[in-house]
């Protein structure tokens, strides 16, 4: 297993091609522990590694590799937050912290928020990764919070750092996470006049009255197999009751409805999404370029 990768010479000469060959072979090695004990020993190579993990950043074989449950969560998060302290990143926290943990599948975002101490994760980063858990995973990182309703209002607090329209895309983006807020909001609210739960709350019932909808939209129509046609195959009737219900909101909530109805598949991909998107703004220029 010994090769290139663990000598410094290769991390400074080499080229971007063999140094992409390389990290990709090395993504597949069964066994990690000789590379991260190299890490651990050499600072000048894991400051090069995770460099090119980021150079490399939008490639589908990083994402693989942080989602190996073999991997250290301190190593995991040194590639992830390195960035903070990299100039060349100027991401806001909501993009930064938003773009790393799309990488991650809902297992591997558990063992973050589980394992590792809560001081040590930026709030925006730990409200990102919630976003990311199915409902099992949500049934475990429910469990293994407190009960005690400090605890449950701290937890809620890491909402504060959105502003209300984050929060709405955030909550419309993931149901679960909505209905769950949902439970621990309806804990502490009989017992609380505060101005942030009650925000909260509006919120959080702002998108689940499309609950409904997107209910009756499933019944209404054979989405389960439409996914499987091209868009000019698809029901124009019901991109039709999409559009035509979302102009009689109000144009952000318009907005947040559509993602609502994507995150729920009743807007079936990116490409109808922006279709939808592109009539409700009258932009007729660009559409032809979708259909």
């Amino acid at each position: 297993m010994k090769n290139d990768i663990f000598n410094l010479n290769f991390w400074e000469k080499s080229s971007i091609y063999q140094i992409q060959f390389q990290l990709e072979n090395l993504f597949e090695f069964e066994n990690l522990d000789l590379f991260l004990d190299c890490l651990e020993k050499n600072q000048k190579i894991k400051d090069y590694f995770i460099y090119y993990c980021w150079f490399f950043s939008d490639s589908s074989i990083l994402d693989r590799y942080l989602n190996r449950k073999d991997l250290p969560l301190d190593h995991l998060l040194n590639i992830i937050l390195a960035g903070l302290s990299i100039k060349e990143a100027k991401m806001n926290p909501l993009e930064y912290f938003g773009f790393w943990s799309e990488k991650l599948d809902s297992e591997q975002s558990l063992r973050i928020l589980i394992h590792s101490s809560k001081n040590d994760l930026h709030p925006i980063f730990i409200a990102s990764l919630l976003t990311n858990l199915n409902a099992k995973s949500w049934e475990d990182f429910f469990q293994s919070l407190l009960v005690e309703e400090q605890d449950i209002y701290d937890f809620l607090k890491l909402y504060r750092h959105f502003s209300i329209k984050e929060r709405e895309v955030i909550l419309a983006s993931n149901s679960i996470l909505c209905k769950y807020l949902n439970l621990l909001v309806g804990l502490l609210i009989s017992s609380s006049e505060d101005p942030f739960l009650n925000s909260l709350r509006n919120t959080i019932e702002k998108i689940l009255k499309w609950e409904e909808y997107s209910n009756n939209m499933k019944s209404a129509f054979d989405i389960t197999n439409e996914k499987q046609l091209s868009i000019r195959e698809r029901n124009s009737n019901r991109i039709s009751c999409i559009i035509h219900d979302a102009r009689n909101l109000q144009n952000d909530d318009s907005k947040i409805f559509l993602v609502y109805l994507k995150s729920n598949s009743v807007i079936l991909d990116e490409y109808e999404f922006k279709l939808i998107e592109r009539v409700l703004s009258k932009d007729f220029s660009k559409i032809l370029e979708l259909v």
